[in-house]
């Protein structure tokens, strides 16, 4: 861990499926995938506010 003194180390993320604590368990043991999800705050970005979302919403009128 990088910041071993930190109580929190806040994270903002939007909102895809990926960006979720869970995802740690697939790369990292149990143990150490405990370790970092404790240290770490998660904070979501509202769904309406996402760059994929605007970037989608761009791409759209590609077709139009």
């Amino acid at each position: 861990m990088y910041y071993p003194q930190a109580d929190v180390i806040p994270l903002v993320v939007d909102n895809l499926n990926i960006h979720t604590p869970s995802i740690l368990y697939e790369f990292l043991s149990l143990r150490q995938a405990r370790c970092i999800i404790q240290q770490l705050g998660f904070n979501y970005t509202p769904k309406h506010t996402s760059w994929l979302n605007q970037v989608e919403i761009e791409l759209s009128v590609l077709p139009r």
